[in-house]
């Protein structure tokens, strides 16, 4: 058996039953016993996010930055955190980083708009929409995201018409 192998098997089993405290332990020996062994370090980080401890899961993830785990998913992964700290600015960098790498994910498309939006950035949170309405452009989505934002906008009456001109016209 590879080394490490059985602790990503106990690993993945103590994550189905979400126990927390379990994975940690685990990944904390592996860890210590080979400090470039980066494949824990996601499940740690996973395992603090699940606990709360949002610091400790973005120290966790930033440690795999540059290295073979799939970038844009650790990017994304740290947007979603600095959103949970209401870090807007930080959320969107790396929500950024991960559509660089993977541009047609339309999740996080949605994801990036939304904290824009929060930001009270309409025209750059447009951007991320237009392009997600055009990877896969069925009236439902565009319902639901024209909706929440325009909802969510105080001032949507005067914002609406030239917003709604510009996802016309950039549909089309």
């Amino acid at each position: 058996m590879i080394r490490g192998e059985s602790s990503f098997k106990k690993i993945k089993s103590h994550l189905g039953r979400g126990e927390w405290e379990q994975v940690i332990d685990i990944c904390k020996q592996e860890i210590a016993t080979d400090p470039n062994g980066v494949d824990f370090y996601p499940y740690l980080a996973r395992a603090y996010a699940q606990q709360g401890q949002i610091a400790l899961a973005i120290s966790a993830y930033r440690k795999t930055l540059g290295t073979r785990i799939n970038q844009a998913e650790i990017y994304a992964e740290l947007g979603l955190l600095h959103s949970k700290q209401q870090d807007s600015r930080q959320a969107v960098w790396h929500y950024k980083q991960a559509l660089k790498l993977n541009p047609d994910w339309a999740e996080l498309q949605y994801n990036l708009a939304v904290v824009l939006h929060q930001m009270g950035n309409w025209q750059e949170a447009i951007v991320p929409i237009i392009k997600r309405l055009k990877s896969s452009p069925t009236m439902n989505q565009h319902i639901s995201i024209w909706a929440y934002f325009t909802i969510k906008k105080e001032n949507w009456k005067r914002r609406s018409l030239p917003i709604s001109r510009q996802l016309s016209s950039s549909l089309i």
